[in-house]
C-alpha cells in the first residue's frame, strides 16, 4: 500500500489526469510482472493549482519554436568559450545505486541532489542517503541511509527531500529532511547539527520536529514538501510547502526557525524553535545562506511573485526571526517577464523528455547586502528552458534588482536546476544541467567576476558530461522522466589565497550515467571563476640620450601573465602600440629647464617584435613574462649639457598600459597593476596567479625604499 501510494501520490503531483484513471487497474496485475517497480520510491513533490496548464503551454510553446528552426548539429550548439571557470577538484558523487541502502526501497527518483563543504569535507545528500567525502581525493568516508542516519529520533521509513548547508560562522554541518507517513498522517521535519567541522566527529544535535498542522484553507491536516535551508548569525531556517493529506491541495507555507544558541550548547534538550505561517500567496519561499550576518541582522527570502510566470519576484525581509511573533516586509520588484519551462529534450530515438519543473525560486545567497538567487524559466521568444540568475540591493531603504541574467547557449540547447553562490570578493558562481538534442543531461559550470558585463556569466564549463539517454522507473508509462529537482553550490571555505580573492566555488549536480536504466548520477566539481590579470612589471628606457635635435633609441616594455590560466597572443593584437594593442606605451615631455623639448613619437619595432611570433601564437604560461619592443624618436630642440647637480633632470616620461580585454573581450580583474609606474602593494605581494601568487615590488624606477613606482625619465643632453 505505501508503495502504491508514493506512485500515486507522485503521478498526482504531476497532474496526469490519464495516467491517474488507469492507475487502479494496473495495481490489479499480479506483482510478479512487475517485481522491480514494487520497490522503486518515487519521491513526491507538490505543486499549486495551475501547473498542468503551465506546463502544457510551455510544450505547444516549445514544439512551435522547434518547427521554426533546425536543430543544431552536435558540436554546434556550444558558444565560443574565450574564458572559462577553472575546474581545481572533480569527482563522483552519489548515484542511483547509493540511493538503495535498505531493503524497502528500491532507490529513488529524482535525486534531489545537494552538497555543502567545511575546509575539509563535503558532505551530499541525495534522496534517500547522505554521504561525507574528503574534499581533496573525493574519498567516500561515509554513506547511509537517511532514515538510518536519523533512526535516533524515531525516523520513519519514508525519508525524502534532504538539504545541507555548512554555516561557516560556527563551523558547523546542517543536515535537513522531511519524514511523511501518509498512511497514519504525521508529517516532521528532521534536523542535525554536526559537533565540528568534521562530519566523522558526530551529530549529537538531532531532532524530529513535528510540522504536521491543520490547513489554514483546505480544512484537513497538512504536510510539508520541498524544505528549504538558510541561516543567519541568529537561525536556522527551513520553508516548507504545505498540502493536504487527502485533497493533496495546497494550502500555505510553513517556516520554521530554529534559534541557534540553543544546538550549540551540546545540550539536544534545549532545543527552541518556532513555527510560523504564511498564507497560500506564498509559494516556495527560499530563505538565503547568509555569510557575514551578525547578531540581530534580518533574514531575507526570495520567491515568485505569481506562480509559474510574470515579470516579478518577490523579496522578503524577516525580523524579529527568533520570536514567535517576526515581522516581514515583502517587497515585489519587476524582472524580466518568464513563464513555467518546457520539458528538456535530449538525445535517443524514443527517449522521453526531462522534466524541468515549474519556475519556483531554487536557491538564495546574501553577503554585505547583495542577495543572489536562481530558478529555470521559459522565455517568451523561444522553446527552451533556461537557467536564470538574479541579483538584489538590500540595503534600505528597500530592496532592488541589481541586475539579472538567464542562460541561453542557442537553439536547442536548455539548461535548467540551477543553483548560485556569492564569495567573498563577490564573484557569483553558478552551476546548472544542460541537455539537447545531441546532447545528453550533463552538469555544467559558470560565474562572473565584478568585472564582468552586469547580467552575464563566463562562458558555461561542462564540468561532467551526460554517457547516455537518461531514462528510469518512472518514465513509462509517464510523458516525462523525473530530475532535478535541484543542485547544490557553495562557496569553498577552505580554498583561501587571500581575503580579497576567495573565489572558489563547489557543486554538485546530476548527469546520465552510462547505465543502461535508472542512470542519474551526481557529480562534485570544485571550481574558480577565472582570474584575469596582466601585469606591467617593468620599462626599460635610455637614463641619458645625447643629441642635438632628433634622435631615435630602443624602448621595452615587459608584462607578465598573472591569470590563473595560459593566455594565447597574436602578432595582430599589439595593435599600434599607442593607441590600440595589448601594450601602450606613451612618452610625455617632462621639460623643465627650458630645452624646447616636444612629446616623443612612439612606434613599435616591428623586426624584434616579429621574431616572437615567428612560430605562430605566444602562450604566455601564468608567471611568465612577455618583452614588448618599441622605437621611441626624442625631440628637443635645444637640449642643455648634462648637469650633475640637477637632481630633477628628466625630459621624457614614460607611462605603459597593458589592456586584457584586447585578447578575448575581458576585462582585467585585477586593474592595480595594469600601469606602469605603480607602486608596490603594502605586503609587497600580489595573490595572483592563485594559488600562491607573486612578489611584487612595483613598477616604475626604484625608490628610497628598495621599492619601485617614481616615474621612468629619460633626459636629453647635449
Amino acid at each position: 500500500m505505501l508503495q502504491y501510494f508514493r506512485l500515486k501520490r507522485h503521478l498526482h503531483h504531476r497532474l496526469i489526469p490519464l495516467l491517474e484513471l488507469a492507475l487502479p487497474v494496473l495495481l490489479l496485475l499480479p506483482a510478479a510482472l512487475h517485481p522491480a517497480e514494487s520497490k522503486k520510491r518515487v519521491v513526491p513533490i507538490g505543486r499549486p493549482p495551475g501547473f498542468t496548464e503551465a506546463k502544457e503551454n510551455a510544450e505547444v510553446r516549445r514544439k512551435a519554436k522547434e518547427a521554426e528552426r533546425l536543430v543544431p548539429p552536435p558540436g554546434a550548439e556550444a558558444l565560443p568559450q574565450p574564458s572559462l571557470p577553472q575546474v581545481h577538484i572533480g569527482f563522483a558523487g552519489l548515484d542511483f545505486p547509493d540511493s538503495d541502502l535498505t531493503d524497502d526501497s528500491g532507490g529513488s527518483v529524482p535525486p534531489d541532489t545537494h552538497l555543502a563543504a567545511s575546509p575539509t569535507h563535503i558532505v551530499e545528500v541525495v534522496n534517500s542517503t547522505v554521504a561525507y567525502f574528503n574534499k581533496s581525493s573525493g574519498a567516500n568516508l561515509f554513506l547511509s541511509d537517511l532514515s538510518v542516519f536519523f533512526e535516533s529520533v524515531g525516523a520513519g521509513n519514508f525519508v525524502f527531500d534532504p538539504v545541507v548547508a555548512y554555516d561557516e560562522l560556527e563551523g558547523r554541518f546542517i543536515i535537513g529532511a522531511v519524514d511523511v507517513d501518509f498512511d497514519v498522517e504525521t508529517a516532521h521535519l528532521l534536523y542535525a547539527v554536526s559537533n565540528t567541522s568534521n562530519p566523522l566527529e558526530g551529530f549529537s544535535e538531532m531532532h524530529r520536529i513535528d510540522v504536521k498542522e491543520f490547513g489554514l484553507n483546505v480544512g484537513e491536516n497538512v504536510w510539508g514538501d520541498f524544505p528549504k535551508l538558510g541561516w543567519n548569525a541568529d537561525a536556522h531556517v527551513f520553508t516548507l510547502n504545505m498540502f493536504g493529506f487527502t485533497s493533496e491541495n495546497f494550502d500555505h507555507v510553513s517556516i520554521i526557525t530554529i534559534d541557534k544558541s540553543t544546538v550549540l550548547d551540546a545540550d539536544p534538550a534545549t532545543l527552541t524553535s518556532f513555527h510560523v505561517d504564511r498564507n497560500s500567496t506564498h509559494f516556495t519561499m527560499v530563505p538565503a545562506i547568509m555569510h557575514g550576518s551578525v547578531n540581530g541582522d534580518p533574514m531575507w527570502f526570495v520567491e515568485e511573485a505569481e506562480y509559474a510566470g510574470g515579470n516579478a519576484i518577490r523579496v522578503t525581509r524577516m525580523t524579529n526571526v527568533t520570536s514567535p511573533a517576526p515581522t516581514f516586509i515583502d517587497t515585489e520588484l519587476t524582472v524580466e517577464p518568464y513563464s513555467i519551462p518546457p520539458n528538456a529534450t535530449q538525445p535517443g530515438t524514443g527517449s522521453k523528455k526531462i522534466d524541468t519543473n515549474d519556475a519556483r525560486m531554487l536557491n538564495a545567497e546574501w553577503r554585505n547586502n547583495r542577495l543572489v538567487a536562481s530558478q529555470a524559466v521559459g522565455l517568451p521568444t523561444d522553446g527552451e528552458a533556461h537557467a536564470r540568475w538574479y541579483e538584489f540591493n538590500t540595503a534600505e531603504p528597500s530592496p532592488t534588482v541589481t541586475q539579472q541574467g538567464t542562460v541561453d547557449i542557442g537553439a536547442g540547447i536548455h539548461t535548467y536546476y540551477p543553483s548560485v553562490a556569492i564569495a567573498a570578493n563577490g564573484d557569483v558562481g553558478m552551476t546548472f544541467m544542460q541537455s539537447s538534442p545531441s546532447e545528453f543531461m550533463s552538469m555544467y559550470a559558470t560565474g562572473r567576476s565584478q568585472l564582468n558585463t552586469a547580467g552575464t556569466m563566463q562562458a558555461p564549463l561542462l564540468a561532467k558530461a551526460g554517457e547516455r539517454s537518461y531514462t528510469a522507473f518512472d518514465c513509462d508509462p509517464g510523458l516525462v522522466c523525473r530530475a532535478g529537482d535541484y543542485s547544490g553550490i557553495v562557496v569553498d571555505p577552505s580554498i583561501v589565497v587571500d581575503p580579497s580573492f576567495t573565489n572558489t566555488f563547489c557543486a554538485a549536480n546530476e548527469y546520465a550515467t552510462s547505465a543502461s536504466s535508472n542512470n542519474w548520477g551526481t557529480w562534485v566539481a570544485c571550481f574558480s571563476i577565472t582570474v584575469h590579470d596582466l601585469a606591467v612589471v617593468k620599462i626599460t628606457a635610455p637614463k641619458t640620450v645625447r643629441a642635438a635635435s632628433l634622435v631615435t633609441k630602443p624602448v621595452k616594455v615587459q608584462i607578465q601573465n598573472r591569470s590563473d590560466h595560459s593566455e594565447s597572443i597574436e602578432a595582430a593584437d599589439l595593435g599600434d602600440g599607442v593607441g590600440t594593442g595589448l601594450v601602450r606605451l606613451t612618452v610625455s615631455a617632462a621639460d623643465d629647464d627650458g630645452e624646447g623639448c616636444n612629446d616623443a613619437v612612439v612606434a613599435l619595432n616591428d623586426a624584434k617584435n616579429g621574431k616572437l611570433f615567428a612560430k605562430g601564437p605566444k602562450v604566455l604560461k601564468p608567471k611568465q613574462k612577455l618583452t614588448i619592443h618599441y622605437v621611441v624618436t626624442y625631440d628637443c630642440a635645444g637640449p642643455l649639457k648634462k648637469n650633475k647637480a640637477d637632481t630633477s633632470a628628466g625630459d621624457y616620461s614614460y607611462v605603459a598600459t597593458v589592456h586584457h580585454d584586447v585578447l578575448d573581450g575581458n576585462a582585467d580583474t585585477h586593474a592595480a597593476d595594469d600601469v606602469c609606474p605603480h607602486d608596490a602593494p603594502a605586503e609587497q605581494h600580489d595573490p595572483n596567479p592563485p594559488p600562491k601568487g607573486v612578489p611584487d615590488k612595483g613598477c616604475g624606477a626604484k625608490k628610497a625604499d628598495g621599492t619601485f613606482g617614481d616615474p621612468v625619465l629619460t633626459d636629453v643632453v647635449n
